[in-house]
This record gives structure tokens, C-alpha cells and sequence, in this order.
């Protein structure tokens, strides 16, 4: 999909491992694009009245992602939104297909910090990002139109973003 060209104001949707940066820049890139930012886990919590990690436990993985799939079904018709969900958002495919569709897709790729991996449900075992990565990557290759790496500082990631965004936006 690299080089698609999108019309009517289409929205921006990272997708990417957890702790990649996908809310961080997503709220930054949404200021300079004078979008407005959807954080997918803030929006479930606060539509649901409990932490994600809450809704994991209680309800399961199952559950939530189908809290996920309505949210992208949403906002699958809205232009012009900073789209932030949850790593593993692109396992059903459902959801990225449907706001790919009005969207440009960018996978955030960065080295994770393991420390944040203590307030992630499904990160707590070891090895488990691993697993999740060699489950999702070829997922994120699938789905995106382009690739931002996130090895520097927060302004630097959501202005490269901002300029993938407009360099296809016309």
C-alpha cells in the first residue's frame, strides 16, 4: 500500500506493539495536525468504568476485542481523527480493514522498554512479548502503508509522523 494517496481528509491510525509509542505520538501528531486524538483503551475505560487491565481479567481478551471492533466500526466514519488502539488491534482483522479504508495506517516500531511491561495484562510473563510480536508482526506488515521508527524524542516522532500524514494526503 506505500505511495496510496488519500482523499477527504482522511484520519491517522497507528498501529504497533504495546509501548511502541502509538498514544505518546498519536497525542502530539494530533495537536500539530489539529485533529482530534482517540486513545482506544482511554475511550474503553471510560465508556466501561474500569482499567483495561480490569476488563482482562474480568472479562477477558475476548471481550475487550470486541469492545475494539466497535470502537474502529465508530470511527470507521469519521475522517480526520489521530487513531490510537491497542497492539494487538490489527488480530482482527475486522478493525483494520474497515478504518484503513479512510485512513493512513502507520506502523510505530520501537525498542521497548521492559519496565512498562508491568502495566501491560498481557506482557506480564516472560517471554510474552516475544510471542506477541512473532504473532503480530506479519500483521503489521499486512496493514500498514507506512513504517515510523521511534528510537528519538517525542516531538521528532510526531513531526515525522505529521509529514508521512501530509506527503500522501492531498
Amino acid at each position: 500500500m506505500e505511495g496510496r494517496i488519500l482523499r477527504e481528509k482522511p484520519s491517522l491510525l497507528f498501529i504497533g506493539m504495546p509501548c511502541a509509542g502509538k498514544t505518546t505520538i498519536g497525542r502530539e501528531v494530533s495537536k500539530l495536525l489539529g485533529y482530534d486524538f482517540i486513545d482506544f483503551d482511554a475511550v474503553i475505560e471510560r465508556r466501561f468504568g474500569m482499567p483495561v487491565g480490569q476488563i482482562f481479567e474480568k472479562m477477558g481478551e475476548r471481550y475487550f476485542r470486541r469492545l475494539e471492533r466497535e470502537l474502529a466500526l465508530e470511527y470507521s466514519f469519521r475522517g480526520g481523527l489521530v487513531l490510537s488502539p491497542g497492539g494487538g488491534f490489527v488480530e482482527n482483522g475486522f478493525c483494520p480493514e474497515v478504518l484503513s479504508r479512510r485512513a493512513l495506517v502507520v506502523h510505530i516500531i520501537r525498542t521497548p522498554d521492559k519496565k512498562s511491561f508491568e502495566t501491560r495484562p498481557l506482557l506480564r510473563k516472560e517471554g510474552a512479548y516475544d510471542a506477541l510480536k512473532a504473532r503480530r508482526w506479519p500483521l503489521y506488515l499486512k496493514y500498514r502503508d507506512f513504517e515510523l521508527l521511534n528510537e528519538g524524542s517525542i516531538i521528532e516522532g510526531a513531526e515525522n509522523a505529521a509529514r508521512i500524514y501530509w506527503e500522501n494526503v492531498r
